[in-house]
């Protein structure tokens, strides 16, 4: 793991102020672990300030923690995919699934965001193109006992125009956005958000205007570098939203249940 950022830390050690060399080391002592933690918790750590962590990403020539946080997450997948064709099948699957776990955990607070702008919705509109196809049908199998009326929008096609022109208040876009993005991605969360819906964000990617346009951002870190790509920290953190979904709309589902029990009695010919 010795390149990429790690390797200009190193490079930089002997010219930062002690503050930052304590939380440089850190990151390099715990590399899997300083990937999904907050600036403030690294701080906490080595016993400096939030901000001092941060001033250290700008050092580095960061724009941001965010910034640098994400490039040592790209080091350790690319790691990862590197070594694990070497590794025994078993320890590269527990290996995946730590750093998977961790990505769930640092997310935690935007999911139960992504769960409040859910709860009520009314219709919801799923949007993602590329190479996250499989994750926007994962989104409508986990959704579809929770709403009655769900939208696939495989990118923004002049076709789904006419379908966007019916989303408003009280329905919901949840756009899954991985790897490369185009204007086209920004323009549908943008129509979604001036049609009065409310947008939730999945992605991997810091950009602005994405998060500008949408009213909670769930902020993975990049895992789809790999031949195939890795699409299990999006699908766990789409299982992971609609569990707990799942939880405050318990009686509905129930309710359904009961619904699709008596559709498929009549189905099999019981009631005649």
């Amino acid at each position: 793991m010795d390149q990429n950022i790690l390797q200009t830390l190193r490079e930089k050690m002997l010219l930062l102020s002690k503050g930052k060399k304590n939380a440089a080391q850190y990151i390099l002592d715990h590399p899997h672990e300083a990937a999904f933690q907050t600036a403030a918790v690294i701080g906490k750590n080595v016993k400096v300030s939030e901000s001092t962590v941060v001033r250290l990403a700008s050092d580095l020539g960061y724009k941001g923690f965010p910034e640098l946080q994400k490039a040592l997450q790209q080091v350790i997948m690319t790691q990862f995919y590197s070594t694990s064709a070497e590794q025994p099948s078993m320890e590269a699957a527990v290996e995946a699934a730590s750093i998977n776990d961790k990505c769930i955990e640092n997310c935690d607070s935007q999911i139960q965001n992504g769960v409040e702008c859910l709860t009520h919705l009314r219709d919801l509109y799923i949007y993602g193109s590329g190479i996250a196809r499989p994750v926007v049908h994962y989104v409508g199998l986990c959704a579809e006992y929770m709403c009655a009326h769900i939208q696939c929008l495989l990118g923004l096609h002049e076709e789904y125009l006419h379908t966007l022109s019916h989303i408003g208040p009280g329905d919901v876009m949840m756009a899954v956005i991985l790897g490369k993005y185009c204007n086209k991605d920004i323009a549908a969360l943008s129509i979604a958000k001036e049609m009065g819906a409310t947008v939730v964000l999945i992605t991997d990617s810091d950009n602005g205007f994405l998060s500008e346009n949408s009213d909670c951002v769930i902020q993975l870190p990049c895992t789809i570098g790999s031949i195939p790509p890795d699409l299990s920290v999006a699908t766990n953190t789409v299982y992971r939203l609609f569990t707990e979904l799942a939880k405050r709309r318990n009686s509905e589902i129930e309710q359904l249940a009961q619904i699709m029990t008596q559709m498929k009695d009549i189905y099999n010919g019981k009631e005649f």
